[in-house]
């Protein structure tokens, strides 16, 4: 439900500072995001309510038991499936507007209305992911970066084709690749011991920034090197290595509440405050 909301801001906010920086130019684009930024503090103030801090497990043999290497271990790995897939569709994402004009030949004005399809079809996926996560989380895992990585190497192909083909193609890799994040976070929830928890969303939060921030710099390095033209193969093999790791690594246990031995230390339950 939470990652519904960044779905949203991908219909709404790619295609509307696509168009802002068409339309007035870079710095309006900018300035409407750090005015819509100041608005968003306001309403953090005014309507949120106030949390209480999570208490502190106590120190205990069975707490104890849980901080083992093997815990480490999988969150590690996580994280490097992470970087891998984040980066391999941020190289080529960073740089899809400039390959859509310079590649694909999509006029400019439609690039727009482009990225709102694109971004449209991220959220219907994001809002029919979660029982189908809950059903069979590494199976849907598997599927959605098995098709991010597919679907981003018949861009080239797609491109060839016709618009047609590419508009099909691009809807379904978007579709495919909105759903990762949120099924590599529960992937990250339900290999870790409760008390971990905090640990482990810290790591992959670090994971998924350095991702998006590395994407663009191996963007970089593969346009100056290659072209543009090589953005969509780099993004479809680092994200089929990202793949192979995870087929590499168990499959994550279930996630009962039951058998939570401490269910009130999960970070995810934060306690009402009046």
């Amino acid at each position: 439900i939470t990652a519904a909301g960044g779905s949203v801001a991908g219909v709404l906010g790619v295609p509307l500072g696509n168009a802002l920086g068409q339309a007035f130019g870079w710095r309006v684009a900018f300035g409407t995001l750090a005015a819509v930024a100041v608005l968003v503090v306001l309403l953090v103030v005014l309507l949120l309510p106030a949390v209480a801090p999570s208490r502190a497990l106590p120190r205990t043999s069975s707490t104890r038991n849980h901080s083992t290497p093997s815990a480490i271990g999988g969150i590690l790995l996580v994280c490097a499936i992470i970087l891998l897939v984040v980066i391999g569709q941020t190289t080529y994402g960073t740089y899809s507007v400039v390959w859509l004009s310079d590649v694909a030949s999509i006029p400019s004005a439609s690039i727009p209305a482009f990225l709102f399809g694109t971004g449209l079809a991220a959220f219907v996926a994001v809002s029919g992911i979660g029982r189908i996560a809950d059903r069979s989380p590494n199976t849907a895992l598997l599927l959605g970066i098995a098709l991010a990585a597919v679907l981003s190497a018949l861009f080239p192909l797609s491109a060839a084709w016709g618009v047609g083909p590419l508009v099909i193609a691009a809807l379904l890799q978007a579709m495919a690749f909105a759903v990762v994040p949120i099924l590599l976070q529960t992937r990250m929830m339900r290999i870790t011991p409760p008390q971990q928890r905090s640990t482990a969303a810290a790591l992959q939060t670090t994971a998924f920034n350095v991702a998006i921030g590395g994407g663009a710099v191996v963007g970089a390095l593969v346009v100056g090197e290659w072209g543009l033209e090589a953005l969509p193969w780099v993004a479809a093999l680092l994200t089929g290595a990202g793949l192979i790791l995870l087929l590499l690594t168990p499959p994550s246990r279930s996630s009962d509440p039951a058998s939570d031995p401490h269910p009130s230390s999960s970070p995810m339950e934060v306690p009402d405050v009046p």
